[in-house]
This record gives C-alpha cells, sequence and structure tokens, in this order.
C-alpha cells in the first residue's frame, strides 16, 4: 500500500507539471503569435508607400512650375509621395498670405504620430441648413469617441463675418469720406466753371454773335471742364500711388497699385466732373447775344 501511494503521487506529480509545462509554452505561442502581428503590420507600414496631398503654393516653392504629381520629399519622419495638388488656404487669416500646406492621409498617421500637431476642427458641407444636421454629428462623434466634446459650433459665413468686421467698418468709413470728396470736386468743379461762364459772358455772346452754334460753345465749356479734370486726374492718381502703400493691410486680394482699381476711380472721376460742367455748359449755351451785349 505503501510502494502504491508513492507511485500515485509521482504520477500526480508529473501530470501537474507537465500541464505546467503546456500551459506555458501555450503562453509562449501566444506570444509570439501577438509579436509576429506587430512585426508584420509595422512591416506592411514601412512597405506601404506614405502618401500626401500638397497645396499649389507647396508646389509652386519646393518645385517652381514642374508637376508636382508622384514626386517624393521627406516629412514626419518618412518620405511621402504626391498624389494631388489643392489649392492655398489662408492658414493665419484673410489678410496674411498663404502659408505651404501638406495633407496626410488619417489611415496613415497613428495617434500620437504627430504630436506637434492636434487637429480639433470638423468642418462639414451640407447643401441643407447645417444646423438642422447638428444632432446626428454629435451622434457620431460621440459613437467614435464618447469623452470627445463638440462645441462652439458656428457657420463658416459667421466666422468669415468675424474675421473681417474690423476691416469692414474701416472700409465703410473710407467709403462714406471718399463719396463726401467726389460730391465735393463735383461741386467745387460746378462752381468753379459757373463762375467762369459768369465772366465769360461777353466772349461766348460774341462767339454767338460772329456764328458759333450753341453746340460749340457747349463743347467749349465741358472741354475746359474735362481739362480740369484732367489735371486734377494726374495730381490725384500720383498720391494716390503714394500713399497706397500705407492703406495695403486694408486690401484683399488686390495691390495697392492695381490698374483697374486705378482705372475706375480715374473714370468715375472724370464723370464727376463733367456732370458737375453740364450745368454751366448748357447755360452758356443759351446765352443770347444781344441780350448780353446790352448788359455790357
Amino acid at each position: 500500500m505503501g510502494r502504491g501511494a508513492d507511485v500515485s503521487g509521482l504520477m500526480d506529480r508529473s501530470s501537474a507539471g507537465l500541464g505546467a509545462r503546456r500551459q506555458r509554452l501555450r503562453g509562449a505561442l501566444v506570444v509570439a503569435q501577438v509579436a509576429a502581428s506587430v512585426v508584420l503590420l509595422v512591416a506592411a507600414g514601412l512597405l506601404i508607400r506614405a502618401l500626401a496631398v500638397v497645396s499649389r503654393s507647396f508646389a509652386q516653392r519646393y518645385w517652381g512650375d514642374a508637376i508636382p504629381l508622384n514626386r517624393t520629399f521627406q516629412f514626419a519622419f518618412r518620405e511621402r509621395q504626391v498624389v494631388g495638388v489643392v489649392g492655398d488656404i489662408r492658414v493665419r487669416g484673410l489678410e496674411r498670405r498663404s502659408e505651404p500646406q501638406v495633407y496626410l492621409p488619417h489611415r496613415q498617421v497613428p495617434d500620437g504620430g504627430l504630436i506637434f500637431y492636434a487637429p480639433k476642427d470638423l468642418i462639414v458641407h451640407a447643401s441643407a441648413d447645417p444646423m438642422t444636421l447638428l444632432p446626428s454629428i454629435r451622434r457620431i462623434v460621440r459613437e467614435a469617441d464618447p469623452e470627445l466634446p463638440v462645441s462652439d459650433v458656428r457657420l463658416l459665413a459667421d466666422i468669415v463675418a468675424g474675421e473681417t468686421a474690423p476691416r469692414r467698418a474701416q472700409i465703410t468709413v473710407l467709403a462714406a469720406f471718399a463719396t463726401l470728396a467726389l460730391l465735393l470736386a463735383g461741386i467745387g468743379i460746378h462752381g468753379l466753371l459757373a463762375f467762369a461762364v459768369s465772366q465769360q459772358t461777353a466772349e461766348l455772346a460774341l462767339r454767338k454773335a460772329l456764328g458759333a452754334r450753341s453746340g460749340d460753345i457747349l463743347g467749349l465749356v465741358l472741354k475746359h471742364g474735362a481739362l480740369l479734370a484732367a489735371i486734377g486726374g494726374v495730381i490725384g492718381l500720383g498720391a494716390a500711388w503714394a500713399t497706397g502703400r500705407t492703406i495695403e493691410a486694408l486690401l484683399a486680394g488686390i495691390g495697392p497699385s492695381d490698374a483697374a482699381t486705378f482705372a475706375v476711380a480715374t473714370l468715375l472721376a472724370l464723370l464727376t466732373a463733367l456732370s458737375g460742367s453740364l450745368v454751366p455748359a448748357l447755360r452758356a449755351a443759351r446765352v443770347d447775344p444781344t441780350t448780353a451785349l446790352r448788359s455790357e
């Protein structure tokens, strides 16, 4: 009986030891499988070409006028291939020039892979009222990450309006002063020509008495007004070009020496001068030679 018990105890210990070895072997196999999976995933990530989309200013800076597609560059610790070019955006505000931008596929950027950039904005393009989609957006975000809040929801039009509000106020004030200056210029030209016509009544009457037609008198006065407008326009254009740099910060999309703007302003000033000259010219054309010469 003693020997049988010893043999039985030995067999039990052998079975327990064999089971423990099997457990350790099974655990080692699991660890090996996990390690192999990690190695395969890392290798796959290294073998798959890293892609990127760049902005137009990025392509222009580094490759000039050459075609940027399929070119490679180093970014975020990897060599990336350009698969697309998009337009520039104003990252630092509407008044600053565009900076070169790089866009990466989110599947190729692991969490924490770019510690220097943490995107926090979500842009949703909708054909209907975007605010009606807000509950659905919150639900989708909550399903993806319950701890991620959705706050500060605004329309793009409201953001742009907030960014441009100070400049709009400044431009409104400048436009009001410019309109007032234009009105005063027209009134001034009208008064000057009216005074000139009153001083030249006898001369104009003599011209009509010698055979000048009313159209000739009208053209003479209008030509005098156009000459005054041309002289003032040349002086004004020179002053505008010299001082245009001081308001460059208020301009968006055009330069301080934009040719089209100067042309429109010159044409508007000329029309203002001619409209101010019209009443004195018509008055001069209706001068009665007999009455005017008798009064002199």
